[in-house]
C-alpha cells in the first residue's frame, strides 16, 4: 500500500513539473467539497480532517504522504460545483468539460480556478468520497468508508487521503 501511494505521488509530482497549467495555485491545492443531501450530516466529520491538516505536514494516517491544500470551501451550490454534477461526470467529454469549467472558474476565494471537486455521497452504508482533478488526464479517484468506521480516525483519514494526494496542483495560468 505504502509503495503504491508513494509511486502515486511521485507520478503527481513529476506532472505537475511537466503540465501546461490552466487553473489552481502554486501554493497548494485549492478544492472545493460537495456533498450530497443524503452525506451532509458527515460533512463535519470532513471538516474536522482539514482542521487537523495544516499545509505542508507529512499525516501519518497518509501513509506518509504530504499533502498540499491551501484551501478546502464547502459547496455552497453559487459556485456551481455540487456532488451531483461531480458524480455525473463519467465519459471523456464530460471530463473534459468539467476540467475546462474549474480551469475557468474564479471568485474571490479561488482567483486562480481549482485544482479539483471532491464529492461526498451515502451509498447504502458507505461514505463515498470521488475527486475530479482539473487536469482532465488524471483519473477520477474514488473511496469508500463504512457508515461505522467513521468514528475510526485513521481509517477516515487514510480513506480521504487516497482521493486527495493524487490531485495535482496546477501552476498559475
Amino acid at each position: 500500500m505504502k509503495k503504491r501511494l508513494l509511486a502515486l505521488c511521485t507520478a503527481g509530482l513529476a506532472l505537475v513539473s511537466i503540465a501546461a497549467s490552466r487553473a489552481g495555485s502554486p501554493g497548494g491545492l485549492h478544492i472545493v467539497v460537495a456533498p450530497t443531501v443524503g452525506a451532509a450530516p458527515y460533512v463535519a466529520k470532513l471538516d474536522s480532517f482539514f482542521q487537523r491538516y495544516s499545509k505542508g505536514r507529512t499525516l501519518q494516517e497518509c501513509d506518509g504522504a504530504q499533502l498540499n491544500i491551501e484551501q478546502a470551501t464547502f459547496s455552497d451550490r453559487k459556485n456551481s460545483f455540487t456532488a451531483e454534477g461531480t458524480l455525473a461526470v463519467q465519459s471523456r467529454k464530460d471530463r473534459k468539460q468539467f476540467a475546462k469549467r474549474m480551469a475557468a472558474y474564479r471568485d474571490r476565494d479561488h482567483p486562480e480556478g481549482l485544482d479539483g471537486v471532491l464529492a461526498m455521497d451515502l451509498q447504502d452504508s458507505f461514505l463515498v468520497l470521488r475527486s475530479v482533478a482539473a487536469d482532465e488526464a488524471e483519473p477520477i479517484h474514488t473511496t469508500r468508508v463504512r457508515l461505522s468506521d467513521l468514528g475510526n480516525s485513521a481509517v477516515f483519514d487514510l480513506a480521504v487521503c487516497k482521493v486527495l494526494v493524487p490531485i495535482s496542483v496546477m501552476r498559475a495560468p
